[in-house]
């Protein structure tokens, strides 16, 4: 095999990868995109809150726990992008932050609660706080019970609707929106066995 091949052939680096990224995230923003579920509408309401909706709605998300929370919270991340929002790693400009909680020991539960308290802190009223995870999932009734910083709490079997339900907290206008109280209920009956 000669060096020119051997060199097509081998994987890139993380540094190329992270300049192919860049490059890809920059062409992207210089699109045009059509409008997106997390556009504000047309009629605005004018004046200083029409310039601060002007932009997409931004989600920012915190992920904790195992290998599978970080996919999952990809795989979110992409959905909601692919819906039209910006996905950000500044939680300060974000106007919604997603807890990926875990919930597999109870130092992970203490880190989830505390990264929800954390999230709300700095949300200050401001921000919406979606908590979704294992914890989520486990836990959706005592959490809501427990926790009013959370505004909605996603088990897995709601993931698929996580843009609309992120839209409708937003004040996004989208079709077929779980409503956040449906979102706080533990889906598949029963308590988990301890």
């Amino acid at each position: 095999m000669s060096l020119a091949l051997a060199t097509r052939a081998r994987a890139p680096t993380r540094a190329e990868s992270r300049t192919r990224n860049r490059a890809r995230r920059s062409a992207r923003a210089t699109r045009t995109t059509p409008k997106s579920i997390a556009e504000p509408s047309e009629s605005g309401t004018g004046g200083a809150d029409a310039a601060s909706d002007s932009r997409r709605k931004r989600v920012s998300m915190v992920s904790l726990g195992c290998p599978k929370n970080t996919v999952d919270g990809e795989v979110m991340l992409g959905d909601l992008h692919g819906a039209g929002f910006d996905v950000t790693d500044d939680h300060e400009s974000a106007d919604a932050i997603i807890i990926n909680s875990c919930g597999f020991v109870e130092d992970a539960k203490n880190e989830s609660v505390e990264a929800i308290l954390e999230a709300s802190q700095l949300a200050n009223g401001s921000k919406k706080i979606i908590v979704t995870g294992c914890l989520a999932q486990r836990y959706a009734n005592d959490l809501a019970n427990e926790l009013p910083e959370a505004d909605v709490i996603v088990g897995f079997e709601n993931y698929a609707n996580l843009p609309k339900t992120v839209g409708g907290l937003l004040g996004v206008e989208t079709n077929g929106l779980i409503a956040p109280q449906q979102a706080r209920v533990q889906v598949g009956g029963g308590e988990p066995a301890v």
